[in-house]
């Protein structure tokens, strides 16, 4: 006698296989399938999502990696401004009456350079060159706020023919990079960690401050060098001697 299920009964039959007669329950095929789908979307959703996450982490590492390295690019480019002689205009104090800064070839011209730059007001800089700062600041907001007196990349040491593309390259955003120029005394070395270091002529020295911003805009980095131009050093050739390296990243 054949049984009839009643409503929402699964039904039950026997079929024949390869082992004899066994029971099936029909109607699980298509939730089984539904179930494994979602699943198998859940993951692959899932790996995207790692892989876009991974994606952008690589690109703001490499792009706070070539900061760092048009900064020091940057620092270096400061460096061969306050040893070249072109133009004039940047090593001399030029006529009576001019108001540019520049970086002085003896101290004579000191009292010169500190007239013009303390009449600036509360920012004794221009065009890159300035005085001691009245604090040391740690910041890149701080630096960020001083841009307008900031030399910026290529203003004022030459630069091959051709490769404006590769400066561009190298500086997707704001760069910029300020000198201050400090007599050499004993109070200036003791911030060097005590390096034994006497200076050349003009006993002068320099804290480079540069400030790149990369293509995101959460990238900035700050890098800044204590140096002295020349030492008194004949055993090394009177070589450049770095007293200080600092960074600062937000």
């Amino acid at each position: 006698m054949r049984r009839i299920p009643r409503a929402g009964q699964q039904r039950l039959g026997w079929r024949k296989g390869s082992f004899g007669w066994r029971c099936c329950v029909r109607g699980f095929a298509l939730p089984v399938l539904l179930l494994l789908m979602s699943l198998m979307g859940s993951l692959v959703l899932s790996l995207w999502r790692s892989a876009i996450t991974r994606e952008a982490l690589a690109g703001a590492d490499a792009d706070r990696l070539q900061a760092r390295q048009a900064a020091r690019a940057l620092i270096r480019e400061a460096q061969q401004d306050i040893l070249a002689t072109t133009p004039d205009s940047r090593h001399t104090p030029g006529p009576d009456g001019s108001n540019q800064a520049f970086f002085p070839q003896d101290m004579s011209v000191w009292p010169s350079l500190m007239a013009r730059l303390q009449g600036r007001g509360a920012l004794p800089c221009h065009e890159g060159i300035c005085l001691a700062m009245p604090s040391a600041d740690t910041t890149v907001s701080s630096w960020t706020a001083r841009l307008s007196a900031a030399a910026s990349p290529g203003q004022f040491v030459r630069r091959a023919a051709g490769s404006d593309p590769l400066t561009a390259q190298l500086y997707p955003g704001t760069a910029g990079y300020w000198v201050e120029v400090m007599p050499f005394d004993s109070g200036t070395t003791a911030i060097s960690a005590q390096i034994d270091a006497t200076p050349g002529l003009p006993p002068l020295v320099y804290r480079i401050t540069s400030y790149v911003q990369g293509r995101l805009p959460g990238t900035q980095v700050v890098q800044q060098v204590l140096w002295l131009a020349n030492t008194q050093a004949p055993d090394r050739a009177n070589a450049s001697r770095v007293l200080q390296w600092r960074e600062w990243l937000p």
